[in-house]
């Protein structure tokens, strides 16, 4: 049976609380998650000496990868970004929360927020929750229109595979995934950051695992034939 436990160490650099577990494995593993929490798996014949030891050799990768995520993932409630373009946000008070491109202000999102929001705590949620309702309301229009592109990419190529459910919402880990017994795939709506052909690219992905499951080498033959030019795609993905 697996165990977890919380624990805390000091180091150098400072203190690190951290989550441990004890699984059936042969070597430690230690991970930073996008929540900036720290996690460590260890075998069960390790020591939490040693564990506690472990994490405080890592102190360096550990507040580094905290850095890096925090960065990553702070507010920006100055600029997003639109098919690849950057947009400059305009905060605007309304009773309903929302959005919508500016009609007179090119490249510019006006967010509707309510008047009343006092603290920053508020504000911020507030503001994102604006922010993915306007996402939502574009990825309604940009990500089954990717996805009927991508499906047309296996037709040509002469590769079968069922049209499936698309099902869209935001996802913090990953841009897609595909649900091949339910015949089902979810897009990531924050996909609308990112150029057109990025939606397609993670649309074709998704598909491909209808007819290979892992990301084995025959995974990647597929996507080279639906999508020759999916690798440099998927680096504009990745950047940002």
């Amino acid at each position: 049976m697996n165990r977890i436990t919380n624990r805390t160490v000091s180091t150098p650099l400072g203190t690190i609380s951290y989550e441990l577990e004890r699984k059936r494995i042969k070597r430690l593993n230690l991970h930073v998650r996008r929540d900036q929490t720290v996690y460590l798996s260890i075998p069960f014949n390790t020591s939490y000496t040693y564990a506690d030891k472990f994490v405080a050799d890592n102190a360096v990768f550990v507040f580094d990868s905290i850095a890096r995520i925090a960065e990553k993932t702070a507010l920006n409630t100055d600029r997003t970004y639109f098919l690849g373009d950057p947009v400059e946000i305009e905060v605007r008070p309304f009773k309903k929360l929302g959005g919508e491109l500016s009609p007179i202000k090119e490249n510019t999102l006006i967010l509707f927020l309510p008047a009343s929001t006092e603290n920053e705590a508020e504000y911020n949620a507030l503001f994102k929750k604006a922010l993915e309702l306007w996402q939502k309301e574009q990825a309604r229009e940009l990500l089954p229109r990717a996805l009927s592109l991508a499906y047309k990419r296996f037709e040509k190529a002469g590769l079968k595979v069922p049209y499936p459910a698309l099902s869209m919402r935001s996802m913090t880990s990953r841009w897609g995934s595909c649900a091949a017994f339910k015949n089902k795939i979810t897009l990531n709506i924050r996909l609308v950051e990112k150029p057109f052909i990025c939606i397609e690219q993670v649309a074709c992905h998704e598909l491909a695992h209808f007819i290979v499951q892992n990301h084995s080498a025959d995974f990647y033959r597929v996507m080279d034939i639906v999508m020759p030019e999916h690798r440099e795609v998927n680096a504009v993905l990745k950047k940002g």
